[in-house]
């Protein structure tokens, strides 16, 4: 509310006999106008506001002597800028402005020429996620189609600041911090979407029992190490996007489920989850290709794990580090009939789906 309205208020009957509650907010909407000075509140004290209400004697003090957090914001004339900071996860770091100049601070040139328009930003005071929209445009130096589609921008880190254009030096306030969310693209441009920091705790927490293993193939619980189950390889002939002949060559179903990345071809530094790997080597997906392959193109192929403790123990001899309770009883065996013999044991389970 501006401070003529305000004033206009107080000298009406809406600021008469109100508690010292509501002239506590009234007098705080003064003090913390961002275009209200240290002369402004004298002028306000010596006409009368703060006169007989000492409890608000403290807001006034504190207005005049503690700084503005962002002096430059203070001026009749702003000269912000929005710049938006983006930290890929792998350890790229890019830089876009919505000044008509590029912008350096703390070793990253925000780039004007990018086309950057944010949409309002959803904030409550709840825990709920606060969502932001960003809209880009393709630019071949900068932002491309392949790089949207290659997923390097899942998950990248965003913070989104308001400088002082005119002098970067100033004290930068940060607006958002979060991840990018859900990202759609087009011919020209693309949508971003820019999840906050309480998307955190949307995610799920702690370890749930079950009978099948809760590790990943070769991190840190399940410790195998996975460089011994990768090799490289090359199609031979691709007979759909999501099946191609290999010249990889070992025990079907060694690689199913495990992860195959591009390192050469149109997919390159692309990931593909691989579903089922036959002896001759065909390999099929589980979803499509970006790009459809080529003979000739290269990738890296790890094996997998379908965290059946047969396979951890068969396959990987690994079965002191079994993150799963493969023993635990099922819905069909406590709903089955009493039995005499090997059916009264649970067993460890082969089928991926059942565990």
């Amino acid at each position: 509310m501006a401070n003529a309205k305000l004033a206009q208020l107080n000298g009406t009957v809406y600021m008469e006999g109100l508690s010292a509650e509501i002239a506590g907010l009234y007098v705080q909407a003064f003090i913390t106008d961002e275009m209200l000075n240290a002369t402004k509140l004298v002028e306000l004290y010596a006409e009368g506001y703060i006169d007989d209400r000492p409890e608000l004697a403290a807001l006034y003090v504190q207005a005049l002597v503690d700084p503005h957090p962002y002096p430059w914001m203070t001026e009749e004339v702003l000269t912000t800028a929005y710049c938006w900071r983006i930290e890929r996860t792998d350890g790229v770091v890019l830089g876009f402005t919505s000044h008509d100049q590029d912008i350096t601070f703390d070793g990253v040139t925000y780039e004007a020429a990018t086309g950057f328009t944010p949409t309002a930003v959803d904030t409550n005071d709840t825990l709920a996620v606060d969502n932001l929209d960003v809209d880009g445009m393709l630019t071949a130096d900068c932002i491309t189609e392949n790089e949207l589609a290659g997923g390097v921008y899942d998950f990248a880190k965003v913070t989104i600041s308001l400088v002082n254009w005119k002098n970067i030096s100033d004290s930068r306030l940060v607006l958002r911090r979060g991840t990018i969310g859900r990202l759609r693209y087009g011919k020209n441009g693309f949508t971003a979407e820019i999840r906050g920091l309480t998307e955190a705790y949307q995610q799920k927490a702690g370890a749930v029992y079950q009978k099948t293993c809760r590790a990943t193939l070769g991190d840190k619980k399940c410790k195998v190490n996975i460089v011994d189950y990768t090799t490289t390889g090359a199609v031979l002939a691709v007979d759909a996007d999501t099946e191609f002949m290999t010249n990889v060559q070992v025990t079907a179903g060694f690689y199913d489920y495990g992860c195959l990345r591009w390192t050469s071809g149109t997919n390159i530094n692309t990931t593909v989850e691989v579903k089922t790997y036959l002896a001759d080597g065909t390999i099929e997906v589980y979803l499509p290709t970006i790009w459809k392959p080529e003979a000739g193109d290269t990738f890296i192929l790890m094996a997998g794990c379908d965290r059946n403790l047969s396979t951890c123990i068969n396959r990987f001899n690994n079965m002191l580090n079994f993150r799963g309770e493969p023993y635990v009883p099922g819905n069909d065996y406590q709903t089955g009939y009493a039995t005499q013999g090997a059916s009264n044991v649970v067993a460890s389970g082969t089928n991926p789906a059942r565990g």
